[in-house]
């Protein structure tokens, strides 16, 4: 039966088996796509369009120099292949090589200016270059041609909310939402933004939405508690980041956060041991050997504070450190 099955496969057509690839590229199944794409190659080796598409299967499913190599091969048979182009720009981009990055994407435009996700590529380089405007300016072009795109609308309130200007990228979020109201990253992004506008409460229900969508971020759990310190709700926080800590046991922020609420539930023993715990897991953090100096004060030990808060000095914590040591140590 094996054998009858990839007879029938191996009979099909170049384009019979490049358009069966295609069709599991757009779902996402990407072992698929490879294999039929194999497949396409073997019948067709000089064809570029499927040695293109693999390489972007290849990124995806993280080969990243079998990426490269494809994407060479595709451009030594047609030199004007954008999607070999634009698949070495995602290289680039992993790798951080914003400047061939930039490239490869702008190449892609040249030689296809309907190519949606080159414009979202473009501006996600350019955000992360801290190049806002030019950010803006391409997620535009990506929206003027797509404006329903749900992740260039989070993109542009991500840019927003990057420039401090939380009110604009809330609107871009909502837009997202419009569009598709189950869409989490919406809501988490959202909740961001109103938590820097101090709108806590409004934070809180995106917060919530999004944990009823992705219940297994721990994330997302120190964040909603972080907005619950705010509200000097200490009880919510503290389950928040005890959640957190079960999710992930290695997420030293959320044992941080959780020994300041302790700190401020006066349990001492338990914040000194959760300042312990993340220490063990981030020791170049300033802001944990801050709280563990606030503890020892609180405990009467005043030289392992003040040891604390010099440490915490000499990792760059410069809020609240700098003022303790100068208040209690000199």
């Amino acid at each position: 039966m094996y054998c009858f099955l990839f007879h029938c496969i191996t009979a099909q057509t170049y384009q019979d088996l490049l358009l069966k690839a295609r069709e599991f590229y757009e779902m996402d199944s990407l072992q698929k796509a490879y294999e039929y794409l194999n497949l396409a190659i073997q019948k067709e080796v000089n064809r570029s369009e499927a040695w293109a598409l693999r390489s972007s299967v290849n990124f995806l499913l993280g080969n990243t120099k079998a990426a490269l190599v494809d994407a060479d091969k595709a451009l030594s048979i047609d030199p004007h292949s954008p999607i070999a182009y634009f698949s070495k720009g995602n290289v680039y981009l992993y790798s951080k090589s914003f400047a061939k990055a930039l490239d490869h994407y702008s190449t892609v435009i040249q030689l296809d200016t309907t190519f949606t996700d080159a414009y979202f590529n473009l501006a996600c380089t350019y955000q992360l270059l801290e190049m806002y405007d030019s950010a803006l300016y391409f997620v535009d072009l990506c929206l003027q041609l797509e404006p329903k795109y749900e992740e260039a609308l989070i993109l542009k309130g991500t840019i927003f909310h990057d420039k401090e200007e939380y009110e604009k990228a809330v609107l871009q979020y909502d837009k997202a939402l419009s569009i598709n109201p189950l869409n989490a990253e919406a809501y988490y992004e959202k909740a961001l933004s109103l938590t820097h506008l101090q709108k806590y409460l409004d934070a809180l229900e995106c917060f919530h939405k999004t944990i009823s969508l992705i219940p297994d971020d721990p994330e997302i759990w120190v964040q909603r508690g972080s907005v619950y310190i705010q509200l000097q709700n200490w009880q919510a926080a503290y389950k928040d980041f005890s959640q957190a800590i079960q999710l992930n046991p290695e997420y030293y922020l959320a044992y941080t956060n959780r020994a300041y609420v302790q700190l401020k539930l006066n349990q001492l023993q338990e914040a000194w041991n959760d300042c312990n715990k993340a220490i063990a897991l981030n020791p170049n953090d300033g802001l944990i050997f801050n709280i563990r100096g606030v503890i020892h004060y609180e405990m009467g030990k005043m030289k392992e504070a003040c040891n604390d808060w010099k440490k915490a000095i000499n990792l760059k914590e410069t809020v609240h450190a700098p003022k303790n040591y100068q208040t209690y140590c000199k």
